[in-house]
């Protein structure tokens, strides 16, 4: 999972954000609930210009897609397609194992999609490596915008 060697958290405001939005709190503090297509700013300083990479904490509910689709841009650069993939977690056999046929082999496991908070950092579609995007934030105040089409998270 990610682990960065420094931090700096970016935060959404309610006057930063519109569309097919509602805002709430829980444990983990204020989130987001997307039903639609909805645009979210947010902003937050750096003591040091230089690149970054972006994570982002996202929890998708069961019933949202697969993945969640969606562009960012940053300081009001080009937006750049990226995908959050949704969770999910092997239904085991009742003794907690793979299940096996009459003939010893694994049988594949179902799965079930699970709602639970992830941190994973921003990766472009159509990079095949799968490398993290990094992106040139300034010294002081930036902002990062996320756009939502027609999803539910």
């Amino acid at each position: 999972m990610y682990s960065p060697d420094e931090e700096y958290v970016f935060s959404v405001r309610q006057d930063h954000a519109s569309g097919d939005v509602q805002f709430g709190e829980d444990k983990n503090g204020t989130y987001a609930d997307i039903t639609g297509d909805a645009v979210l700013s947010f902003s937050g300083d750096i003591p040091k210009a230089g690149q970054y990479q972006i994570a982002l904490e996202y929890l998708l509910s069961s019933d949202s897609p697969r993945e969640l689709n969606l562009e960012a841009s940053v300081n009001n650069g080009d937006f750049v397609q990226f995908e959050l993939p949704k969770i999910y977690r092997d239904i085991l056999g009742s003794d907690g194992k793979i299940e096996r046929d009459s003939r010893g082999n694994d049988v594949k496991p179902q799965q079930e999609s699970i709602e639970q908070y992830v941190i994973l950092p921003i990766r472009e579609l159509g990079n095949a490596a799968g490398e993290i995007k990094l992106y040139d934030l300034n010294e002081g105040n930036n902002q990062i915008c996320l756009e939502f089409e027609g999803q539910k998270v």
